[in-house]
This record gives C-alpha cells, structure tokens and sequence, in this order.
C-alpha cells in the first residue's frame, strides 16, 4: 500500500539522501529499534526468551524465515 504522494515520496527521498551517510545509519537504526519496541510491546507477558524471539523474527521478517531460524537455533543447540 502507498498512501504517500509521488511528490512528497520524491521529496522524502531526496532530503533522505541528502544525509550523510552516518546520519542515515543512525536514523534507520533508531527507526528499527522503535519498531522493535512496539513489536514488543504486543507480545503477552511470560513468554519464553525463545518465543519472544521467534515471534519478533516472524513479525519482522515474516513467519517463514522465523520457522527457519528457530530450526537452525534447535539443530546448532544438539
């Protein structure tokens, strides 16, 4: 879904790259680490370290990927 006019989307990304590079790193990374707080912050209480994890990956990533980090985790834990 794109709700964001062509302008401003042009306009956004010319300003973005406008940036110096190590101030686009740390904006993306702020960005990234609020996202992952809100994710969070969806979960019940009292899961498991793993399930919060495998629920964060899915999430973010999409469940896929998720299914395979945590059988990787399973097999690398053997």
């Amino acid at each position: 879904m794109r709700d964001t006019m062509p302008q401003a989307a042009r306009l956004m990304k010319e300003l973005w790259l406008e940036l110096p590079d190590d101030r686009r790193m740390a904006l993306a990374t702020e960005m990234f680490d609020t996202a992952r707080v809100l994710v969070l912050s969806s979960f019940p209480d009292g899961l498991s370290p793993a399930e919060t994890r495998r629920r964060l990956c899915a999430r973010l990533y999409g469940e896929d990927l998720a299914v395979r980090c945590a059988a990787a985790l399973e097999a690398r834990a053997r």
